[in-house]
């Protein structure tokens, strides 16, 4: 039997991140949520409809964040949660006024005649991205496909919540720099899990084992942060070096100030050619305590832009 839940509470940290032709459906190692054609119309809530395919290694838990764009307003960010068979198979999968994930902004019903993307990507039960699928859709009155998108995503970063220490001197295994910390009640250092990474300085780690993305994917850079009175001047950085091709930098501001666990983002670098490396670089300066959990460096196949 399968099943779907669609909470109205955040589950806390999660992330997501085309247009183009159509791309044959590739298997992942550990599991598979595609669009295949429109069913339903409609512009109201849970009106709109698609066939899915769905593909799992175990009958575990999984998540399924849905993204509903048009322009730039945001109409659904949906996190369900979906248990109890393997498969193949294929369920039918409806687009919701919901706002669980908490990025929507538009109200509903979505606006006819107006081109549509929905984005859905897949998570384990540890959070771990596996799959993303995207449907670019003619108006949501209308069965029409103008463009869709499905591929594996593959986590590239080594102990991405600092779970792990190398057990000297408080340090995270994988990385160069920063004070591994953890969880001892009453105190909640952690985005998830037990344990995070309180910047000091600059925090590194370069990925080089291939295939790192192929052409036409593209690679994606996020992280959650906290901060304790953080002074302006931070960041997070990715360099990605190629064989041929000049080396690319993308960079985010890190917030400043006080703040709760937050997602930020590099700009997503869309690959022509195999990278050589990839190398994460995270700076922090002056005073305040900043906290980092949950970095994501993302290989997203076939991957379009992030919204």
């Amino acid at each position: 039997m399968w099943w779907i839940s669609r909470p109205t509470a955040s589950l806390g940290a999660l992330l997501l991140g085309m247009v183009g032709a159509a791309v044959p459906l590739r298997a992942a190692d550990t599991g598979v949520f595609a669009y295949g054609d429109p069913t339903g119309t409609g512009c109201t809530s849970g009106a709109y409809r698609f066939d899915t395919t769905q593909v799992f290694s175990d009958a575990g838990s999984y998540t399924v964040r849905t993204l509903v764009d048009l322009g730039d307003t945001r109409y659904t960010d949906e996190i369900a949660s979906i248990s109890g068979g393997i498969g193949p198979a294929t369920r039918s999968w409806g687009l919701f006024d919901n706002n669980t994930g908490g990025t929507a902004d538009g109200t509903w019903p979505i606006p006819t005649g107006q081109v549509f993307l929905v984005t859905s990507q897949l998570l384990d039960d540890g959070l771990k991205p596996l799959w993303e699928s995207r449907v670019l859709l003619a108006s949501c009155d209308l069965l029409t496909v103008v463009a869709r998108s499905n591929g594996p995503i593959r986590l590239l970063t080594q102990n991405n919540s600092f779970e792990e220490t190398t057990g000297k001197g408080k340090k995270a295994t994988g990385w160069k720099g920063g004070r591994w910390v953890c969880n001892a009640d009453p105190d909640i250092v952690a985005n998830r899990g037990e344990c995070a990474l309180e910047a000091k300085g600059k925090l590194k780690q370069a990925y080089s084992t291939p295939p790192i993305a192929g052409v036409g994917d593209q690679i994606r850079l996020t992280a959650f942060m906290q901060g304790d009175d953080v002074a302006p001047g931070g960041s997070m950085e990715m360099t990605i070096r190629f064989p041929s091709e000049p080396d690319e930098t993308v960079e985010v501001t890190v917030p400043d100030g006080d703040y709760a666990y937050q997602q930020i983002a590099t700009e997503p670098v869309d690959i022509s050619e195999p990278p050589r490396d990839v190398t994460i670089l995270i700076k922090k300066k002056g005073k305040g305590t900043l906290l980092i959990d949950d970095v994501n460096l993302l290989s997203v196949a076939n991957g379009g832009p992030l919204f």
